[in-house]
């Protein structure tokens, strides 16, 4: 990744997913460690949790709301905060899947944010 999007450019994450599905709803919580490499927050694990809630319209359509944190490393935990929140389309078919998302950021520089993951699922 560029360093002008990312200015550490080097580092890793550790992503433990918990989630449910319960009938058409599925909500997960994603309590994220990132740690950067290079750059001034290398070497101290940063935590930016994450959440989902959706509930599935009919087969291959979800609709529901993700949510972002960033709140620092953890030997300085609430240092810094980001923040963003999206209105999210989930779209799924036999072998891809779509994550559309419109939302809104605050505690960075940008604060209209939008989103799209495309996923590719190869046959077994």
């Amino acid at each position: 990744m560029p360093s002008r999007f990312e200015p550490a450019v080097w580092g890793g994450e550790l992503r433990p997913i918990i989630d449910l599905t319960e009938g058409r709803l599925y909500a997960s919580l994603n309590p994220i460690l990132a740690v950067e490499l290079r750059g001034d927050e290398a070497g101290h694990p940063l935590f930016e949790p994450a959440a989902k809630v959706t509930v599935r319209l009919y087969r291959g359509v979800a609709v529901g709301g993700e949510a972002y944190g960033g709140f620092g490393p953890l030997d300085d935990l609430g240092s810094e905060h980001a923040s963003r929140v999206f209105g999210v389309v989930d779209l799924a078919g036999d072998r891809w899947d779509l994550n559309l998302g419109a939302g809104y950021s605050w505690g960075s520089p940008e604060h209209v944010v939008a989103k799209l993951i495309f996923g590719v699922h190869p046959r077994d």
